[in-house]
């Protein structure tokens, strides 16, 4: 492909080009993956209104150039001149169009794909002026490279694409001295590993999807910068939004927090039957001892809780006397089995004034 003079790459000081983190972020790769789906979506809806018609005259590939011209894929080429930024494009846009070649595609989408890749390839212009920077070879992961060769017995086997055997089987065989054969996908051979790389949160979108913070990551000494500190911000107005979202209830015309729809009473009460039930259900053998298992594995926790606060020079449940704190929780622990109603499930029953003291009531 020959182009006459044009422009020139960015290379005066104080113009703007694209940085090649661009085409590895979802700016990129989100919209070229919907673009990809309308244009391997409009070709094979051709292709199957052509396989139904007596009109057979029109070529496969030559369809498929029509609707390449007609969508304006032959202007990604331009989309930067920058030699870096270039390398990473064309880079990019070749494992996108292999993505769809993979063996879980449909044959139609398969061979689609594989047009576009070819078309792309071979489109780089060759001698402009001034030179722009070309990407000799596909990196192509074995695992896709295999199923790819095949590709074309497929077709054959396909009474409705079979006329697309014959075109890619000469696009392979015109790759084949193109391509480098990379590992096994699921060991990452690509840089980046995964697409996009970088995840684009809008500053307005409260409702924007933003990526979960690892909890097992290393934590970072000193104040979190202001970008960390409104990442967090947002993330938690998010989830907020979320829980309320998903406890709002319909009440009338009108809907309702869950909490201000039932009377705190309604749900002590649900709560408290609830708890008799479960108690009724562990009133044998077993399970008096899955429930002493249970109240001892609470209070280890509890107590646990407790050394850490006080090594850091804080008291739990100290405010009400032995009415709160470990002690009356390792009473109740003691009292478990008695008749009492109070006493039945140890732990459990704080609430009807298991582990007080007899003084108190």
């Amino acid at each position: 492909m020959s182009l006459a003079p044009g422009p020139s790459p960015s290379g005066v000081r104080g113009d703007l080009i694209l940085q090649p983190n661009y085409f590895t972020s979802s700016l990129f790769v989100d919209q070229f993956r919907d673009d990809l789906e309308l244009l391997i979506s409009s070709f094979c809806t051709a292709e199957r209104h052509n396989a139904t018609t007596i009109d057979t005259m029109l070529r496969p590939f030559e369809s498929f150039k029509g609707l390449w011209v007609v969508q304006g894929w032959g202007w990604l080429h331009f989309r930067t001149f920058d030699a870096r930024a270039r390398r990473t494009l064309i880079a990019v846009v070749f494992r996108l169009f292999l993505e769809r070649t993979k063996e879980s595609e449909p044959l139609d989408t398969r061979a689609a794909a594989l047009f576009a890749l070819y078309m792309f390839f071979s489109t780089q212009p060759e001698s402009s002026y001034p030179p722009m920077y070309r990407l000799k070879y596909i990196g192509i992961p074995v695992d896709v490279y295999q199923p790819l060769l095949q590709l074309p017995a497929a077709l054959n086997d396909n009474s409705e694409l079979k006329l697309l055997a014959p075109y890619c089987s000469q696009m392979i065989l015109t790759l084949s001295s193109r391509f480098t054969i990379l590992p096994s996908s699921d060991l990452g051979p690509y840089n980046p590993p995964s697409l996009p790389r970088e995840i684009f949160v809008p500053d307005n979108a409260e409702e924007a999807e933003l990526p979960e913070e690892n909890p097992d990551a290393p934590k970072k000494k000193g104040r979190p910068s202001k970008k960390e500190a409104l990442r967090r911000t947002r993330a938690a107005v998010t989830s907020l939004g979320k829980w309320l979202e998903n406890t709002t209830v319909p009440d009338g015309p009108d809907s309702a927090h869950n909490i201000m729809s039932n009377a705190p009473a309604t749900l002590r009460e649900a709560y408290l039957k609830d708890k008799q039930t479960l108690l009724d259900l562990l009133d044998d053998e077993h399970g008096q001892i899955a429930l002493a298992r249970a109240n001892a594995s609470m209070l280890a926790r509890l107590r646990v809780i407790d050394e850490r606060a006080a090594a850091r020079g804080m008291e739990v449940g100290s405010e009400g006397g032995d009415r709160t704190g470990m002690g009356r929780a390792e009473r109740a622990v003691s009292e478990l089995g008695k008749s009492e109603t109070r006493s039945r499930g140890g732990l459990l029953g704080l609430m009807e004034g298991a582990g007080l003291d007899v003084r108190d009531e």
